[in-house]
C-alpha cells in the first residue's frame, strides 16, 4: 500500500527494520542504475562503435556515486535543476574527493540562481583540486559571486551620538565602533552598544535582503575632563559683607490683623457695660420691663460678640508673632528687655 510500511525480519539487536516504500524504491532505483551502468560500460552493447564514451566519475568513485552522478546529469539535460542538485549533493557525500562532483554542483546552484551555495561549491571544488587547470575561470567566477552575494546581504548602518562607541551584534563575531556598517543575515538583530564608563544600551532592529537600514543611538556622553588647575599669586580680593536678608512682613500683617480683632472686642465689652447702666432701675412699669428685656437681650449679644472678637484677636497677634519671629533669620530681629518689658524690633 502507498505510504506503507514494511517490516523484515529482525536484525541482530533484536528489533525489526522498518523500510517506508519511498526507501524501498530509492533503494531499488540505485540498484537499477548501478545495474544499468555496469551493462553501458561495454561500449558495443551500449553505443555504436564511434560514439564518444559517457562522462563518468574519477577512478575510485563507488557504484552508487556513479549512479547518482548519472542521474543528476539527465535531470540537469532535462532542465530539472533541483532535482540535479539533489543528486550530485548525495553522489558528493557519498563521494567527497570528486572535483567533477562539486563543479557540476556549483553550475547547477548557479542555474537555480542560489549564489551563496553555488559559491560555497566553487570554493570545495578548488579546495579538492587546488591545481586545477581552470583556477583562474573559477577564481574570477568566484569573485562575482562574492560580490553579489555581498551586495544581496542585508546591511546595517548604526551611528550613535557621541561617536566612538563600540558595537556587537548576537550571533556575529568581533566588535564594531560607530560609525560602523555591518553585514548580517536578513531577520531581527539584537544590537549592543556601549561607551567606556558608560551602561549597555540594547536595540532590537529587523534588516531585509538586498537593504540597507540605519540605527541612530543617543548615548549619555561622558563627563568632559576638569581642566588643568593653574595657581597664580594675587592679592585677595576684599571680603564684602553678607546682605542681610529681609524679614518676611506676614507675621505682623496678621499680627496686625488681631490687633484691629481686640479693638472690636474692646469697643463690644464698653458697649455691653453701657447697656448694662441703662438696665439698672428699670422693671417698675410693663413698658420698663419690655425695655429692660430688650436690654438684657443687647447685653449678652455684645459680651458674645466682645468674647469672640477678644479670643480672635489674641490668637492671629500671638500666631503672628511667633511666625515672624521662626520665619525670621535671627539677624533681622532683635528681641530686647527693659524696664518698661520686652520689644522686637527689625527691618522688614
Amino acid at each position: 500500500m502507498y505510504g506503507g510500511k514494511l517490516a523484515a525480519a529482525p536484525s541482530a539487536a533484536g528489533r525489526a527494520k522498518v523500510y517506508t516504500v519511498s526507501r524501498i524504491v530509492e533503494h531499488f532505483s540505485s540498484l537499477a542504475l548501478t545495474v544499468l551502468l555496469v551493462v553501458s560500460g561495454t561500449p558495443q552493447l551500449a553505443r555504436g562503435a564511434g560514439d564518444p564514451p559517457a562522462p563518468t566519475l574519477e577512478a575510485g568513485a563507488s557504484a552508487l556515486a556513479e549512479a547518482r552522478y548519472q542521474v543528476g546529469r539527465t535531470l540537469y539535460a532535462r532542465g530539472d535543476y533541483a532535482g540535479a542538485a539533489r543528486e550530485f549533493e548525495i553522489a558528493l557525500e557519498i563521494f567527497p574527493q570528486s572535483p567533477k562532483l562539486a563543479f557540476n554542483l556549483a553550475r547547477t546552484f548557479e542555474r537555480l540562481q542560489d549564489d551563496e551555495r553555488a559559491l560555497a561549491a566553487y570554493r570545495r571544488y578548488l579546495t579538492i583540486a587546488p591545481a586545477a587547470p581552470d583556477r583562474d575561470e573559477i577564481e574570477r567566477i568566484i569573485g562575482g559571486l562574492e560580490r553579489r552575494v555581498d551586495a544581496a546581504r542585508p546591511k546595517l548602518v548604526v551611528t550613535s551620538e557621541p561617536a566612538g562607541a563600540a558595537v556587537r551584534v548576537d550571533g556575529l563575531e568581533g566588535s564594531f565602533t560607530t560609525p560602523a556598517t555591518i553585514t548580517a543575515s536578513p531577520g531581527t538583530l539584537v544590537v549592543r552598544l556601549r561607551l567606556p564608563d558608560q551602561p549597555e544600551v540594547t536595540r532590537s532592529v529587523t534588516v531585509a535582503r538586498g537593504q540597507s537600514t540605519p540605527l541612530h543611538v543617543t548615548l549619555a556622553a561622558p563627563p568632559p575632563p576638569a581642566p588643568a588647575s593653574v595657581t597664580v599669586s594675587a592679592p585677595a580680593p576684599p571680603t564684602a559683607a553678607a546682605p542681610h536678608a529681609e524679614m518676611d512682613p506676614t507675621g505682623f500683617i496678621v499680627a496686625g490683623v488681631g490687633l484691629a480683632a481686640l479693638g472690636v472686642g474692646t469697643y463690644f465689652f464698653v458697649r455691653a457695660d453701657g447697656l448694662a447702666e441703662d438696665a439698672e432701675g428699670l422693671g417698675r412699669t410693663p413698658k420698663e420691663l419690655t425695655r429692660h428685656a430688650q436690654l438684657e437681650e443687647d447685653h449678652g449679644e455684645a459680651l458674645t460678640l466682645g468674647a469672640v472678637s477678644a479670643a480672635v484677636g489674641g490668637g492671629l497677634v500671638v500666631g503672628g508673632l511667633l511666625y515672624a519671629f521662626l520665619a525670621t533669620p535671627t539677624d533681622t530681629v532683635v528681641l530686647s528687655f527693659g524696664p518698661g518689658g520686652a520689644a522686637a524690633w527689625g527691618r522688614f
